[in-house]
């Protein structure tokens, strides 16, 4: 289900759009570290509207860790599509490349990546972008 959630509703121009995934606590502390800066989705119908169809609006990508309120913010750098290095992976994908280098412990709105601090889980949800707009993975 698609959610488009206006951060600054009555407050002019939007800027951004930001696209939301949930990642597996694995994928999501290798991204946190610094070690993956391309996020893959398979070629499917769902994907090409939602990621193929949106690239050039697309200027955010928001990773959060499982279905818990801890989330990272990243600038998107480019989409497109290609091989995945991952073993067994064989297919194209679409691929999301986001800016580990702009990514800040705490960042002021529009600048680039944010995040939650540790142990904040449950009480306050990642700052977004000033006048973004969302598009939310939720669960099928």
């Amino acid at each position: 289900m698609k959610t488009k959630i206006d951060a600054n509703a009555g407050m002019g121009s939007l800027d951004c759009f930001v696209l939301h995934f949930v990642l597996t606590h694995h994928w999501y502390d290798e991204t946190e570290r610094g070690n993956k800066n391309i996020e893959y989705r398979e070629m499917t119908p769902r994907w090409r509207w939602r990621i193929w169809e949106n690239r050039d609006r697309v200027t955010h990508v928001r990773f959060s860790r499982g279905y818990a309120s801890r989330t990272i913010t990243f600038s998107v750098q480019k989409i497109d599509v290609g091989r995945c290095p991952i073993p067994g992976w064989v297919e194209k994908y679409y691929r999301i490349h986001f800016l580990q280098n702009v990514r800040d412990e705490v960042s002021p709105p529009g600048s680039g990546a944010q995040k939650t601090e540790p142990g904040s889980e449950g009480t306050h949800p990642a700052p977004r972008p000033a006048g973004c707009v969302t598009e939310r993975e939720d669960s099928q």
